[in-house]
């Protein structure tokens, strides 16, 4: 008798409906404004390229070659590295960011948990339900696929 685990059911949620409208409706509501800029280029950053969350925190701008329209990952969660293309969309989002030569892309969050507590937030605004930040990398997977 085998003795691991067996593995976890996938998730397949993406955007339903208007669902994305109404996130990025929640994400720029008063409340929210010290996170809106930081959280917007996460989801732009998500759904431009397919990248993980904790890849997006941990990108320096070092790793970032707008001209080229790339990112250079060093390590993933896989453990190896990875060249990420942009999209305009991608290096528009990246331009519009603040930026110190030697830091952090992202410098709002410090931590997945921090970005996730900050979609959570936004999702519950929105009336959004069972929407997880990893669930942007299906949905971009799912929009780049041919059809």
């Amino acid at each position: 008798m085998s003795t691991d685990p067996k593995p976890g059911k996938g998730r397949d949620r993406r955007f339903v409906g208007d669902e994305e409208k109404r996130l990025r409706e929640a994400i720029n509501r008063p409340e929210a404004r010290g996170t809106t800029r930081w959280l917007t280029a996460c989801i732009d950053l998500a759904l431009e390229t397919g990248m993980r969350a904790g890849e997006i925190l941990s990108t320096d701008w070092n790793q970032v070659n707008l001209e080229t329209g790339v990112i250079q990952l060093s390590e993933t969660k896989n453990g190896s590295a990875r060249t990420v293309p942009l999209t305009a969309k991608a290096v528009t989002t990246l331009r519009n960011l603040p930026r110190q030569i030697a830091g952090r892309v992202i410098s709002n969050f410090y931590d997945t948990s921090g970005l996730d507590n900050a979609l959570k937030r936004a999702c519950l605004a929105a009336g959004i339900e069972n929407f997880h930040f990893h669930d942007l990398r299906h949905e971009a997977a799912s929009r780049l696929a041919p059809h």
